[in-house]
């Protein structure tokens, strides 16, 4: 009698960079890598909806307005994080460095991520401000960088550059 165990895998499969922007980000960014799926730790799962495609590592949207596809990207550079943003155009991209670079406490974990924001408002959170708060209406997507249990920054588009304001969660 033979017995024949058969073993299935169950993976799940998440999006990836189009191969032109991995090219552009590496031509770029030489010695940058990409956080892996295992660098966002359990209570990153939470924060993604059942049907994620990609970890929150890249959003792609039209954040200027223009009508094309821009990238957003969470970026490994020298044991630090860089929100870089690759916005298109007719004749390529221009990139921007949204944030100062964030230092990674763990080499094997990642405690911010990215998401794509529908156009709406956007109200600043007080966090001790004394001064009056600014909502921002914004026609076009954004990008929220989450940082766990914290404030999160929101980046908008608005006069050929981007802005951003903390807001609460």
């Amino acid at each position: 009698m033979r017995l024949v165990l058969i073993v299935i895998f169950s993976s799940i499969s998440f999006a990836q960079l189009p191969k032109n922007i991995e090219a552009l980000i590496g031509t770029k960014y030489p010695t940058s890598t990409y956080p892996s799926h295992e660098m966002y730790s359990t209570y990153w799962k939470w924060m993604a909806d059942e049907e994620a495609e990609n970890d929150p590592y890249f959003g792609i949207a039209d954040f200027n307005g223009d009508g094309i596809d821009d990238y957003a990207i969470l970026l490994i550079i020298d044991s630090t994080l860089r929100l870089v943003v690759l916005n298109s155009d007719e004749l390529g991209f221009d990139v921007f460095e949204l944030y100062k670079p964030i230092k990674m406490y763990s080499q094997s974990r990642i405690d911010c991520g990215i998401f794509v924001e529908s156009p709406g408002d956007f109200m600043e959170t007080k966090a001790g401000r004394k001064r009056e708060l600014k909502t921002v209406k914004n026609e076009n997507f954004g990008i929220r960088l989450k940082f766990f249990e914290t404030s999160s920054m929101y980046f908008y588009w608005e006069k050929h550059r981007f802005k951003h304001l903390w807001v609460s969660d």
